[in-house]
Order: structure tokens, then sequence, then C-alpha cells
């Protein structure tokens, strides 16, 4: 029965990564935009004429077209509301997305945020990841700041060497960050 268990619990496991890969290939197209004021009784029109601004702005062009915009989760009344519900917004086009998400820092200065729309496990997962990047960074004083992709993380070393200062990239996919083993992230001399 114990071996029964084990491989219904590994099944279980393998289908539900399946459906959180699928469903992040789904949101591909999306962006998650955050610090938008909301307005008690806001269109979904309303709603993609105030993301439009921002987006022609990011996309260097007029008109850029959303298969869809709309606020995410559940309305609440004003006097209930902490801050405002961020807006999820899917592009036509996955180049007007990339362009958009590649330009993000013009986005500085005018309190509103983005980032990749992805299922609940990648993002806890990512959550997970950042957190132990942020760890290494605090223990490694060489690493000098990292990137998060999708389901990795990418760390900057600043190494001195007798030819000078390096910077050297070195990739962490989740099984090497998450391998049990607490320095994962420890560049060894012979590397270089």
């Amino acid at each position: 029965v114990g071996m029964q268990q084990e491989s219904t619990l590994n099944n279980v496991r393998d289908i539900r990564h399946r459906h959180s890969e699928l469903e992040d290939r789904s949101k591909r197209q999306n962006l998650l935009f955050f610090g938008f004021d909301e307005s008690e009784n806001e269109s979904n029109s309303e709603c993609e004429a105030k993301l439009s601004r921002v987006v022609d702005q990011l996309v260097s062009k007029k008109g850029v077209k959303f298969d869809r915009v709309h606020r995410l989760g559940a309305k609440r009344p004003a006097g209930q509301r902490t801050r405002p519900r961020p807006i999820v917004c899917r592009f036509t086009y996955y180049s007007d997305k990339e362009t958009a998400l590649r330009n993000g820092s013009k986005l500085k200065g005018m309190g509103v945020t983005m980032s990749e729309h992805y299922s609940r496990e990648t993002t806890d997962l990512m959550r997970d990841i950042k957190a132990a990047c942020i760890a290494a960074k605090e223990k490694d004083k060489r690493i000098t700041k990292f990137y998060l992709n999708y389901k990795y993380a990418t760390l900057h070393y600043q190494l001195e060497t007798p030819d000078g200062i390096k910077i050297i990239k070195r990739n962490y996919n989740q099984q090497k960050i998450f391998n049990g083993n607490e320095d994962w992230y420890n560049l060894k001399n012979n590397h270089f």
C-alpha cells in the first residue's frame, strides 16, 4: 500500500506541475500593472484607457492593441479597500508585451509597477528564489546583483583577479538553489 500511495502522490505532483506549466504558457502575453487608482464604478474600458496612456509610452507607439484588460480579484467597497486592485492586461501582440517589459524602467517615478503574470505555483516559487538570492547576496559580498527570469536566477559576482576586477554571471535553476546545500551560490576559485 505504501508504494502505491507514493506512486499516486508522484502522479499528483506531476499533474500539478504540468497544470502550472500550461497556465504559465497561457499567460505569456499578460502583464500585471500595480498602482493605478481605482474609481468606485470603474468600467473595463476606463481601466483600459488608463493603461493605454502608460503602455503607449513604454512601447513608444500609439494604439497598442489589447485582447483584454481588467482588474484582478473581487471588487470591494471603497471603505474596505486598502489599495487598488492590480490590472491584468493581455497584449494582442507578444512583441508589444516584451517591449513594454523591457522598457519598464520608464515607469520610475509614476507610482506604477508591472510584472509578468504567472500561476500561483510559479509566483510562490519565484518569491522563494528571490528570498534565497537576497540571503545569498547578504552572505557573499562578491554578489553585486541578481535577476530573476521565470524559474531561474542570474547572479553577478565581482571578483578580483591578477588582471583586475572581473564580473562573472552564473545562472541557477530551482534544483540548484533548493538542493539542500546552504551555500549553493558559493563559487569555487577553479571556475576562473
